[in-house]
């Protein structure tokens, strides 16, 4: 019986995305607050706003959060 290798292939396009995410890290020391920081000063020097964040609801007493329905056409 063939013996099946741990990782018989590697995609390109994912290796790329975790290069680029790993230089994006190190360049703001791994520190998430500094890469939300920039990342919101470079959309807003773009010109684009900033994500909504999610809906609060009250419900019974207890708050949970809840994101804005979609719709379909």
């Amino acid at each position: 019986m063939a013996q099946i290798e741990p990782h018989p292939w590697t995609d390109p396009i994912i290796e790329e995305v975790r290069a680029v995410r790993e230089a994006i890290a190190a360049r703001y020391d791994y520190d998430v607050e500094k890469i939300a920081a920039a990342f919101a000063e470079r959309s807003k020097v773009a010109g684009r706003g900033n994500a909504s964040p999610a809906i609060p609801v009250t419900t019974g007493g207890e708050k949970s959060v809840s994101r804005p329905a979609t719709t379909t056409g």
